[in-house]
């Protein structure tokens, strides 16, 4: 029995391995992924000869194109290969320069048109999985994106109204993508590359004006996840929600540098800086469109005709921010948010300087954070150009509120310190009446005051009137000149500070 089943199985593992593995892809199944993807996002993918060269596929003459109301773009990729390797994977290969025109019409009827070249010399891909799950791997020492020519209703102004460089790179790029399940198509995406590098330069012809900015980022990372909704036809971006847009992504990076030169009629000015690193995430569903991201340790010197001073120098260290909100018209109220952070801007001493030379302020750095969610509802797309449009000519409120809550305030500067909280709720009706209470701590607030006064840059009866108003919606708080607040709402439409009707 034993010596039966071993032969069996011989056999059966012989037939098998005489033909190909039915997970196998072959080259025209890669080049089938291409064309659903790219019809997905709304691009046309065509060759103008398909072959079998032995063991490879060749493309000639591709083009792919997309077409919107007001933008053409068309791109020529004068060969592709692809290669059916044997281990199930198809190798891809492709011509190292790839010319992109671009054509967009302008909202004073001119055609702008760009053309630019895409090289990508040395690149590696290989395609591996099956025709229902593709994985992509592809290694590049480089991608430079180039401007090549810029033109007005198909004159070019190269060379002769405009003299320019334009050089985008990527270098040492390693990633994979994913492309999934039923169309659309789900794309997962991770991209790593030692650095992105971006040499900008404007000028015109015969003069000294122009612009010039050199920047590096590096150590990036770009992920994403999501499924590309059918961009055929253009459409506003709550209508793509609907046809099926999800996509959850961002990228990070690490030291970053900038050098932004301008040199026009007024003089010449220069901004250069860096920061650490820093993020930008963005996440679109049926839930809206969630968008956010921090800078870190940013340093700036500006410099220039215009500036008193041989150079000014600025540090923060966090900046950056978040907004969370529905898109589209709803019955039903649903989350929104909104984060904006300053965190730790120091300023020069050469400009504090100017106002206090005797060193009478702290030297602390200014922050601000507003941290804010609450509930509402459009009661129109507000990506749609038509409902704005009548939304302008009509009187009605394009939106509803429930609730608003103040999560986090904190200011930050010459020593003092203002925080606070509060959540309100808001009443139906044509205008809503809000109802709820915050309460605000203000710490330090007197003895910034007797600073500036020592200083003369506050005269001692405005002093005085500032903390007469203070003393009417606030009242002593914990600690040394700490003063707290409460300002409550009510339904009436009276307001109180501390239990005392001001409205």
């Amino acid at each position: 029995m034993y010596i039966r089943s071993l032969a069996v199985g011989t056999a059966l593992t012989t037939v098998l391995s005489s033909v190909p593995a039915l997970a196998d892809l072959t080259a025209q199944d890669v080049w089938n992924d291409w064309k659903t993807v790219s019809a997905t996002q709304g691009q046309t993918l065509a060759a103008a000869s398909e072959r079998m060269a032995g063991d490879t596929l060749v493309l000639t003459d591709v083009t792919v194109s997309m077409m919107q109301p007001d933008i053409e773009l068309t791109g020529t990729i004068d060969e592709i290969r692809m290669l059916e390797r044997g281990d199930g994977s198809v190798t891809v290969t492709m011509t190292p320069e790839m010319p992109f025109d671009m054509k967009i019409q302008s909202a004073e009827d001119e055609t702008i048109g760009i053309r630019m070249v895409i090289r990508q010399g040395g690149t590696t891909m290989t395609a591996s999985g099956d025709p229902e799950t593709m994985r992509y791997d592809y290694l590049a020492p480089n991608v430079e994106i180039v401007l090549e020519d810029f033109s007005v209703d198909g004159e070019s102004v190269t060379d002769t109204e405009l003299d320019f460089n334009f050089n985008v790179a990527l270098n040492g790029i390693a990633g994979n993508y994913t492309t999934s399940g039923e169309e659309p198509r789900n794309i997962d995406a991770d991209m790593r590359a030692d650095n992105m590098t971006f040499d900008i330069d404007f000028s015109e012809p015969g003069t000294d004006m122009g612009v010039k900015m050199d920047a590096e980022f590096s150590d990036l990372e770009i992920q994403s996840t999501g499924t590309i909704a059918n961009l055929t036809n253009a459409q506003a971006l709550g209508a793509m929600i609907k046809a099926g847009l999800r996509t959850q992504g961002g990228y990070t990076y690490g030291p970053a540098t900038y050098d932004l030169q301008i040199n026009s009629d007024d003089g010449a000015m220069r901004i250069a800086g860096g920061a650490s690193g820093g993020n930008l995430d963005v996440v679109i569903d049926e839930n809206g469109i969630e968008y956010g991201g921090l800078t870190n340790d940013v340093a700036m010197s500006i410099s220039g005709d215009q500036i008193p001073f041989p150079q000014v120098n600025f540090a923060i260290e966090e900046y950056g921010g978040l907004i969370r909100m529905p898109i589209g018209a709803s019955d039903e109220a649903e989350d929104f948010g909104l984060q904006i952070r300053l965190v730790g801007l120091a300023i020069d001493d050469m400009i504090w300087s100017i106002f206090d030379a005797g060193g009478v302020l702290p030297r602390d750095p200014f922050s601000v954070i507003m941290e804010f969610e609450g509930r509402g509802n459009w009661l129109i797309d507000i990506t749609d150009p038509e409902a704005l449009e009548a939304m302008e000519e009509s009187p009605e409120i394009p939106g509803e509120i429930e609730s608003l809550n103040l999560t986090r305030l904190l200011v930050t500067a010459g020593g003092a310190e203002l925080n606070g909280t509060g959540a309100f709720t808001f009443s139906d009706g044509p205008v809503p009446m809000p109802e709820g209470s915050a309460t605000f701590n203000l710490i330090g607030a007197n003895g910034l005051m007797d600073k500036l006064v020592a200083m003369g840059l506050m005269p001692e009866d405005q002093a005085m009137g500032a903390r007469m108003m203070l003393g009417i919606f606030a009242r002593p708080g914990n600690g040394a000149d700490t003063l707290t607040s409460v300002i409550e709402v009510n339904p009436d439409g009276s307001v109180l500070a501390n239990g005392q009707r001001i409205k």
